[in-house]
């Protein structure tokens, strides 16, 4: 993944503090398939595996 590690740490930390074990965060896009330049989006998708309806508000917020 074509990530600056600052980025991926600031991520992950948002992550860990706003959604729970339940959540899965997948990465795809330019940034996954190695055609990323330096101000390429990072694209994400959160997937609630329990689809617990507080997730879904927690989700919002990251």
């Amino acid at each position: 993944m074509v990530l600056r590690d600052k980025d991926r740490a600031i991520t992950l930390r948002i992550a860990q503090q706003t959604l729970s074990d339940s959540v899965a965060v997948w990465a795809y896009g330019s940034r996954v398939n190695g055609t990323a330049h330096e101000s390429s989006d990072l694209d994400l998708v959160l997937r609630n595996g329990k689809r617990e309806k507080r997730q879904y508000r927690r989700m919002g917020k990251f």
